[in-house]
């Protein structure tokens, strides 16, 4: 590895155009990329941040948290709901089955 080092030491210019040929050659391979090998997938996710400025955590989960939590284990293939609230804001994670 010390030739390595000393030869691109030497040849600063030779280290440069590999470096350019490296990444002219990735951006020509990435716009050429079949977009059949990048499927459209939608994850199961949703998450939803709400304000309440001023606000007291217990305020913020008894007017933004719980009701939203209502609404989202409502929806069929719920798997798993969390929730965080903080003195003027929540934020809350669902996740959903596959599909749904």
């Amino acid at each position: 590895m010390h030739w390595l080092t000393r030869g691109a030491l030497r040849c600063r210019w030779v280290t440069f155009l590999i470096a350019i040929v490296v990444i002219a050659t990735s951006i020509v391979a990435t716009f050429q990329l079949k977009t059949e090998l990048l499927p459209d997938i939608e994850l199961p996710y949703v998450a939803v941040f709400g304000t309440y400025e001023g606000h007291s955590p217990a305020e913020v989960m008894a007017d933004i948290s719980k009701p939203v939590e209502d609404e989202i284990q409502e929806v069929a293939g719920l798997k798993h709901i969390e929730s965080t609230s903080a003195e003027g804001y929540a934020f809350v994670f669902a996740t959903f089955e596959y599909g749904t």
